[in-house]
C-alpha cells in the first residue's frame, strides 16, 4: 500500500512499477483500477476477466466475483493496481487474493484507517526533499535554462510537493516564466488561475482542486466540524501547530456557532479523521498538527474573503489562550511563535486593526525571553511602524509596541536609547492616558528602572518609592503591582549601598505577599529572591545561601525541577556556595545545573548562557585557570553570535576572561583584552555606566600587576571620582573604590599615603556602617597588610585580629573570608617574632580548610607549608 497526502505522487510510483513490470515480462496480466468507488472496481473487474477467459458476464458482481476466483487459481502472474482508494468500504470482499506467489497487489490512498493498513505493508510516500525538488526542476528546465533562476525558492514555496511542482513547471513553460516571476504571480494569485494549459506527468487533477474530495469526506464524517478546523489551520503555520489550541473555549466557541455542539472530543476525533485521510499529519504523542503549506492555501483560497477576519480572530484568541504565563516547553514556545507570524502574514490587517491583537504583544515578548534581541527589537520595530500607520502615532497600542521596543533595547544593553524612549512614552502616555493610567505607571517603573542599571541607583529608588505610593492610591495598597513596585523600590535602594534597610523592607514586602496572595505565588518567590539577595549584598552570605536553598525546594516543589524559575534558582544557589567558600562545591552545583538547563532550555537560551559565565568563574577561583579560560572562549563567541560583542553579559565575558589571563600571567593578552573591552563600553554604554567602571577597574588592577603601578592609581583615582559623583561619597562602591586606590598609592611607593587612606576609609565606613559590617573586613585586611609591610607588627596583628573577629562574629567560622582572615592572623603573628602562637594559628586553620576546602585544595596545602616552615624554623 502506497499512502500519503494527495500530490505526492503515489499513482506515478505504481505506475512506474506496472509499466517495469510489465515491460520484463514479470508478469502476464497487469489490470489497472481506479479505485474512487465501488462501482468503479467492480466494472474494472468485471472488464479484467473478460479479457483474461474471453467470457463476458451480464451481471458485474458476478464476473467481478468470477475475476477473485480466477486470480485466487490461476497459474499466470498477474498485478492488480487500486489507484486512488477514498474508501476503505469499497473494498469490503473485493479485495484481492493474497499471499499467492504468482500474484501482487499494490493499492494507492490517503486513507490511513487501522482497519485497512493492518496486515499490509505499508509504504509512506513522501514529499520531495529539497534536493530532490531542484534536481527535479532542474531536470524538467534543462533545455530552458534561463528560466531556472530559483529553483531552491520555488521549491521552497511549493513545500517540496511533487504534484505541484509539475503543474509549475508546465505553467512556466506555457508562459515562458522564470522561477521568480513564477513567485511573484504566486503570491499574489489563486492556485486555480496558475493552471498550466494541459496536465503534466498524467496528472488527473490540477493543484487546486486535488484535495476537495478528501476535504468533502472528511466534512462529512465529522459532521461539517474537519472543515471548520482546516480553515482555522490553513491560517496557522504548516510545519507544526499545538492541538491544544483546537479545544481552547475560542476555538470551541467558533465550531459550536458554526456547525453546533461541540466538545473536546469531538476536536480530537476530527483531527484524527484529518490525519486519516492524509490532509493533515499528527505527531506520536498527539500535541502537534501539521497541514502542508498547499493544502492550506487551497483552504484558504475556497474562504470567502468576508470570513478570513473572524477567522483570523478566532485563531489569534486561541494562541492567546493557550499561552501560559511561565513558559517551560521550548518546543511549544518556538509552535506557538511561529504559529503567530504565520496567523499575522496570512491575515492582512485583522489582527492590526482597529486594534492590535495582544498575542502579537505576547508572543514578542517571548522571543525576546529566548536572548535573540535583535530579532525581537525588528520584530516590535515593525509592529510600531505598521501601527503609526493603521492606528496613529498616539493609540494606546502604538504607544504600547513603542514600550515593548525600549524594554527590549534597555535588555539590549542600549540604556541611553531606552532611557531616551521611556522618557517620551511617558509624555505620551501621561497626555492620552492621563498620569494615573496603569500604563503610564507601568512606564514610570520602566524608566526607574533602566536609570537605575545606567547606574543612578539612588534615583531609581526613589522614583519607584513614589510610585509605589501611586500605585497603593490608584490601584490599592495589595494590589500585586503595588507590591512588586515597591520590592524593586528595595531592590534599587540595596544598590545604594544600604542594605540593612533594603533587608528589612524586603520581609516586609514578603511578608505582603504572603498575606495578600499566598506562600506558593509566583510574585511571592520573586520577592523571597530579592530578599536573598539583599541579605547576601548585607554580607550575610550564609543567609542568602540559606534562603535560596529554601526557595529552590518550594519553586521545585511548586514549579518542578525542570522549570526556568527553579533552574535560575539553582544557580543562585551554586552562586552563593560559592560566596560562602564552598568553591568546588559551587563548580559541581554549577556544572549540574548547567547540563540539566541545556537538556531543557538549549544551550543558547540566556539563563543557560549565565550560568556558563558562572561556572567558568568559578573553575577560575579554585584554581582550574586552563579550564575557565577554554569555557570563557567558547562563552564569548556564544554570546557574540547571539548577542553582539557589545551587549553588556557580552561584555562582561570578555571582562572575566581577562581577568583569568591575567591570573594566569598572560598580562599583555590579558590587558589587550580588558583594554578592547573597556573601549566599546565607553562607547556603548558611557564612561559612568556600572559595567565600564568595573572594566575600568580590572584594566588598572592588571596594568598594575604587570609593575606600572602609575597609571594602576591614575585610573583608580578616576574611578574614585566617578563613584563619587555617580553615588556619593558614602556608597559601597565608592569605597571600593577608595579601597583600590589605597592599594595602588602603596604600590606605587607612597605607603604612608596608603595607611593614611585606609584608616579614613575605615573611619567614614564604620561611620556609615557601624562596627559590625562584613564590608569592613577587607578594609581591616588591607590596613594590616600595608603597616606590616611599613614595619608596624603590632598594628598589622590588631587589625589582622579585628577582621577576624568580625569575620567570625558575622560570617561564621567556616566562610572562605574567615578563613582568609585567620591566615593573615598567623601571617603577621609570625611575622612580629610570635611563631608559637602563629603555628596555633595555623593548626587551627588547617583544620578548617581540610574541612570546608578539601585536603588538596591550593589553600590547604600553602597552610601546610607555612606549619612545616614554622616547625623547621621554630
Amino acid at each position: 500500500m502506497l499512502v500519503g497526502l494527495g500530490g505526492v505522487g503515489k499513482t506515478q510510483l505504481a505506475a512506474n512499477l506496472a509499466h517495469r513490470m510489465w515491460q520484463d515480462g514479470s508478469v502476464d496480466l497487469l489490470v489497472w483500477v481506479t479505485a474512487t468507488s465501488r462501482s468503479n472496481i467492480i466494472a474494472a473487474y468485471a472488464q479484467a476477466v473478460a479479457a483474461a477467459t474471453g467470457f463476458d458476464d451480464t451481471e458485474p458482481e458476478q464476473a467481478a466475483e468470477r475475476f477473485l476466483t480466477w486470480l485466487a487459481t490461476t497459474s499466470q502472474r498477474w498485478l492488480v493496481v487500486l489507484d486512488d482508494l477514498i474508501d476503505p468500504d469499497d473494498l469490503t470482499g473485493l479485495w484481492p487474493p493474497h499471499g499467492l506467489r504468482v500474484g501482487h497487489t499494490v493499492v494507492t490512498t490517503r486513507r490511513r484507517d487501522a482497519a485497512l493498513i493492518a496486515g499490509r505493508e505499508v509504504i509512506d510516500v513522501a514529499l520531495f526533499t529539497p534536493e530532490e525538488s531542484v534536481a527535479y526542476l532542474n531536470a524538467k528546465l534543462v533545455s530552458l535554462p534561463n528560466l531556472n533562476n530559483d529553483p531552491d525558492g520555488l521549491a521552497a514555496d511549493l513545500g517540496h510537493l511533487p504534484l505541484a511542482l509539475a503543474q509549475a513547471v508546465a505553467y512556466m513553460i506555457d508562459r515562458n516564466l522564470t522561477c521568480a516571476s513564477y513567485r511573484r504571480r504566486y503570491a499574489t494569485r489563486q492556485l486555480q488561475d496558475l493552471t498550466p494549459l494541459s496536465l503534466p506527468d498524467q496528472h488527473r487533477a490540477i493543484v487546486a482542486a486535488i484535495w476537495q474530495l478528501s476535504i468533502e469526506r472528511a466534512d462529512r464524517l465529522t459532521a461539517g466540524l474537519a472543515q471548520a478546523l482546516l480553515k482555522l489551520a490553513a491560517l496557522l503555520d504548516p510545519n507544526g501547530i499545538p492541538t491544544e489550541l483546537f479545544t481552547t473555549s475560542a476555538a470551541l466557541s467558533y465550531c459550536i456557532n458554526g456547525i453546533g455542539q461541540t466538545d473536546d472530543d469531538d476536536v480530537r476525533d476530527a483531527l484524527n479523521i484529518l490525519r486519516q485521510l492524509s490532509l493533515a499529519t499528527l505527531a506520536d504523542d498527539g500535541r502537534m498538527l501539521r497541514v502542508h503549506a498547499l493544502v492550506q492555501r487551497a483552504v484558504r483560497d475556497s474562504t470567502p474573503p468576508g470570513i478570513t477576519p473572524a477567522l483570523a480572530q478566532t485563531a489569534a484568541d486561541a494562541l492567546f489562550e493557550s499561552w501560559p504565563k511561565v513558559e517551560r516547553e521550548a518546543t511549544l514556545e518556538q509552535a506557538r511563535r511561529n504559529n503567530t507570524e504565520a496567523l499575522l502574514e496570512n491575515s492582512g490587517d485583522s489582527l492590526l486593526h482597529p486594534k492590535i491583537h495582544p498575542v502579537l504583544n505576547v508572543a514578542g515578548i517571548s522571543l525576546g525571553n529566548t536572548g535573540q534581541l535583535a530579532a525581537t527589537l525588528n520584530y516590535f520595530d515593525s509592529l510600531y511602524e505598521k501601527s503609526k500607520v493603521l492606528l496613529g502615532d498616539l493609540h494606546p497600542d502604538t504607544l504600547t509596541m513603542r514600550n515593548n521596543r525600549a524594554t527590549f533595547r534597555q535588555k539590549a544593553g542600549d540604556l541611553a536609547t531606552a532611557i531616551y524612549e521611556f522618557e517620551a512614552i511617558l509624555r505620551e502616555r501621561s497626555q492620552v492616558l492621563g498620569v494615573d493610567h496603569p500604563d503610564t505607571l507601568t512606564t514610570r517603573n520602566n524608566l526607574a528602572t533602566c536609570r537605575g542599571e545606567a547606574g543612578d541607583s539612588a534615583s531609581a529608588a526613589e522614583a519607584l518609592a513614589l510610585l509605589a505610593d501611586d500605585f497603593s492610591r490608584v490601584l490599592g495598597s495589595d494590589d500585586r503591582r503595588t507590591l512588586t513596585t515597591r520590592s524593586n523600590a528595595a531592590h534599587w535602594r540595596s544598590e545604594t549601598g544600604d542594605n540593612a534597610g533594603a533587608v528589612a523592607v524586603c520581609q516586609a514586602i514578603v511578608n505582603d505577599f504572603e498575606r495578600v496572595f499566598g506562600s506558593d505565588d509566583h510574585d511571592t518567590f520573586a520577592a523571597r529572591s530579592n530578599l536573598a539577595r539583599a541579605r547576601g549584598r548585607g554580607g550575610d552570605s550564609a543567609g542568602a545561601l540559606a534562603s535560596y536553598q529554601k526557595l529552590l525546594v518550594d519553586r521545585t516543589r511548586i514549579l518542578g525541577p525542570q522549570d526556568p524559575e527553579t533552574l535560575a534558582t539553582e544557580h543562585l544557589v551554586a552562586i552563593w556556595r560559592g560566596r560562602v567558600g564552598d568553591r568546588e562545591g559551587a563548580v559541581r552545583a554549577a556544572d549540574d545545573v548547567r547540563q540539566k538547563a541545556e537538556r531543557l532550555i538549549g544551550n543558547n537560551h540566556p539563563e543557560v548562557l549565565r550560568i556558563r559565565n558562572t561556572l567558568a568563574r568559578l573553575l577560575g577561583e579554585v584554581g582550574h585557570l586552563d579550564a575557565a579560560i577554554r569555557e570563557f572562549n567558547k562563552l564569548v563567541r556564544d554570546r557574540t553570535f547571539i548577542l553582539g560583542s557589545t551587549h553588556p553579559e557580552t561584555l562582561i565575558t570578555r571582562h572575566n576572561l581577562a581577568e583569568c589571563l591575567g591570573r594566569l600571567g598572560k598580562l599583555e593578552e590579558a590587558i589587550k583584552l580588558s583594554a578592547a573591552a573597556l573601549e566599546d563600553s565607553r562607547r556603548v554604554s558611557g564612561p559612568d555606566d556600572p559595567l565600564t567602571l568595573t572594566v575600568q577597574a580590572t584594566v588598572g588592577r592588571l596594568y598594575g600587576e604587570r609593575g606600572e603601578a602609575a597609571i594602576a592609581l591614575s585610573l583608580h583615582s578616576d574611578l574614585v571620582e566617578r563613584h563619587e559623583r555617580a553615588h556619593g561619597p558614602v556608597h559601597e562602591a565608592t569605597f571600593t573604590a577608595r579601597h583600590n586606590r589605597a592599594h595602588w598609592l602603596a604600590e606605587a611607593g607612597d605607603v604612608r599615603g596608603a595607611i593614611e587612606a585606609l584608616a579614613e576609609l575605615l573611619s567614614n565606613q564604620l561611620d556609615a556602617w557601624g562596627d559590625n559590617h562584613p564590608g569592613l573586613i577587607t578594609t581591616l585586611h588591607s590596613l594590616a597588610l600595608w603597616q606590616g609591610r611599613a614595619g608596624a607588627h603590632d598594628d598589622a596583628v590588631s587589625n589582622a585580629m579585628r577582621s577576624l573577629q568580625l569575620a567570625i562574629k558575622e560570617l561564621g567560622r567556616n566562610d572562605y573570608l574567615t578563613l582568609t582572615a585567620r591566615e593573615n592572623v598567623a601571617y603577621w603573628l609570625a611575622r612580629r617574632g610570635d611563631k608559637p602562637l602563629a603555628l596555633r594559628m595555623y593548626r587551627i586553620l588547617l583544620a578548617g580548610q581540610e574541612s570546608i576546602l578539601g585536603p588538596d585544595h591550593p589553600d590547604t596545602r600553602t597552610t601546610r607549608h607555612q606549619i612545616a616552615d614554622l616547625r623547621l624554623n621554630p
